[in-house]
């Protein structure tokens, strides 16, 4: 407006001016705070994120610390198992030598004893 002649519509635009540089200033405000609250919630997700990581984190060695005494328990049964294994497996050969033997032995008395009727 021609503010040089002071008429009233050159309050009115000042006033309109100082309204909309107010609305401006209160937009920015707005803008600035709405930033500033997404920054924040960027970063607690962000902390939310790292958390979640560390948990899985955790979880995870949790996890392989299980299998690895899951699999050091498992190696020990299968030892213990092979070892009682061994064991009943010598007792069935020492079973099938004296077997042998007894058979041997039952063979050389009713040889004996056909000789001596003979």
């Amino acid at each position: 407006g021609q503010g040089i002649s002071g008429q009233p519509e050159c309050g009115a635009d000042a006033g309109r001016e100082r309204r909309v540089a107010e609305a401006r200033r209160e937009a920015a405000a707005i803008l600035e705070a709405a930033r500033e609250a997404a920054a924040s919630a960027e970063r607690e997700r962000g902390g939310m994120l790292d958390a979640a990581r560390m948990e899985v984190e955790e979880a995870r060695r949790v996890r392989e610390a299980a299998e690895s005494g899951r699999a050091r328990m498992l190696r020990d049964a299968v030892a213990k198992l092979a070892a009682a294994e061994q064991q009943a497996a010598g007792i069935v050969e020492e079973a099938e030598r004296g077997r042998v033997a007894a058979q041997a032995a039952a063979q050389a008395g009713a040889e004996a004893a056909a000789a001596a009727a003979a």
